[in-house]
């Protein structure tokens, strides 16, 4: 039992290093869409980067911390931060809305999406810091109380 969840924790380490490496290229990415000329995005990008770049690094920062704590409440706690500053990042991107498709249709669909993600995020979030708590209480009880 004990070799499988040493396995587990490196498998989730890998994990969190890769998501690491995912975010820092996306960041990068994010740098360079409007150098690239990607036809979709408008000059309106650089109003919502920093909150794009505040998305990506949070989650980069909380990622490398998972490799230091690795507590199932910590995970939980930690992606809802994720989410809170996701939701903020994808409101800024839908009020400014910095793309455009060239159809009418497809940019109200796309807004849409953005309202979709939003609450979706939102909800997760909420989850997130419920269950957090909930394990955060639940492994204090259990350490404070070693025979429950």
């Amino acid at each position: 039992m004990e070799r499988r969840d040493e396995l587990r924790a490196a498998s989730r380490r890998s994990g969190f290093i890769g998501s690491i490496v995912v975010n820092a290229l996306l960041l990068y990415a994010a740098h360079h869409v409007l150098d690239w000329q990607i036809p979709w995005f408008t000059a309106g990008w650089s109003d919502v980067l920093w909150a794009v770049d505040l998305t990506l690094e949070t989650s980069i920062v909380v990622y490398a911390l998972y490799l230091v704590v690795d507590a199932r409440w910590f995970r939980s706690l930690g992606g809802a931060v994720n989410c809170g500053v996701a939701v903020l990042s994808t409101w800024w991107v839908y009020v400014i809305y910095p793309f455009d498709f060239g159809s009418a249709a497809t940019n109200e669909l796309v807004r849409f999406g953005l309202v979709l993600l939003i609450v979706a995020t939102t909800i997760g979030m909420l989850v997130s810091a419920i269950v957090g708590v909930l394990q955060l209480t639940g492994a204090t009880l259990r350490s404070a109380s070693p025979g429950l």
